[in-house]
């Protein structure tokens, strides 16, 4: 027996309207299933590791073990311009290259990650596939003489603009082919202000859902994650798009002087600010963390997918429980 649905319409829609209405929706369901299908059903815990010297303490590899982590997502550097000190030209280079200090416990996977400014990529312009080349071998050179491997994936991290975009896609398009052939995927991540993209060239995509507002502007309630600033950017559900999640459990101070961003610091330096001078204290509060990750749960779709914390730092995991951490991985 039919169920008679016409009650909910309203009648004054013409028939074409409404076939219309029905096709759009028809067609959002549709890649909201791909996207369900496509994704792994199998979810790994993560969480990034963004410190210069690689060194667990016993609090961070306790929190490994008790919250059931499978995959470290470490920065090997950046890649930065920078002066080459033998012919004094300005070239790009890596930089804020991670010391390994302890090895990474077992039973982690480790996915390399690597920085790259939006400066890199202009001074790049023409040179990308040679970047591509050059940022791969480093990293999986980096790989072997630490003995981080067998690696399935590298992410590239990048704030990239609409100016870069073309610079970056075909950067990472040379990196991914690369990859490829070795049996290792390439990741992204994905800042909200790029979510609108109908294409990515990585193998898989993470959804930075922390720095969703301008740390610069004085007006910023919360530039960490701000439930408000996502909101701008999740209106619906209609994507073709599967995200991994990364949210944020860190805090830092936000300084100002005469109304201008001065630079992030250190809370002692609240105690000795100059005159002129502001700051704006910023932290990752769980009640906004667990809004975000409703809403982002709700529009992207209920697809399985992997849910990573930033960062691995014993001083910032302090201040949450167990429970909390949970209900961030759940």
């Amino acid at each position: 027996m039919f169920n008679d649905n016409r009650a909910h319409y309203n009648v004054g829609l013409s028939p074409v309207i409404l076939l219309i209405a029905l096709l759009l929706a028809a067609g959002c369901r549709e890649r909201v299933n791909s996207r369900n299908q496509d994704a792994s059903a199998t979810p790994e815990r993560g969480v990034y590791f963004w410190k210069s010297i690689f060194q667990l303490n016993d609090s961070e590899t306790a929190f490994l073990q008790d919250h059931n982590v499978k995959r470290l997502y470490l920065k090997m550097f950046d890649v930065a311009p920078d002066r080459d000190w033998d012919s004094g030209q300005i070239g790009v280079f890596p930089i804020a290259t991670t010391k390994f200090v302890s090895p990474v416990p077992e039973g982690i996977s480790v996915v390399p990650a690597v920085y790259i400014t939006l400066e890199a990529l202009r001074h790049s312009t023409g040179n990308e596939e040679k970047l591509a080349h050059q940022i791969v071998e480093r990293v999986l050179a980096m790989v072997s003489f630490h003995k981080l491997g067998p690696v399935g994936m590298v992410q590239f991290d990048c704030d990239w603009t609409s100016s870069t975009r073309s610079s970056y896609f075909l950067l990472c398009e040379t990196a991914r082919e690369m990859l490829k052939e070795k049996g290792i995927a390439l990741s992204g991540t994905v800042r909200l202000h790029q979510i609108s993209e109908e294409y990515y060239p990585f193998d898989h995509s993470v959804l930075m859902l922390y720095n969703t507002g301008s740390v610069k502007n004085p007006d910023t309630r919360n530039s960490i994650i701000d439930y408000e600033d996502v909101c701008k950017y999740l209106k619906n559900g209609c994507t073709k798009h599967t995200f991994d999640l990364a949210y944020p459990t860190f805090s830092w101070t936000v300084f100002f002087r005469n109304g201008e961003f001065a630079g992030l610091g250190r809370d002692s330096r609240v105690d000795s600010l100059a005159v002129g001078e502001t700051f704006r204290r910023e932290t990752s509060p769980m009640e906004e963390i667990l809004k975000v990750k409703a809403l982002a749960e709700k529009v992207l779709g209920a697809a399985p997918h992997n849910n990573i914390i930033y960062h691995l730092d014993s001083d910032n995991l302090s201040k949450y429980s167990t429970d909390e951490i949970e209900n961030i991985y759940n």
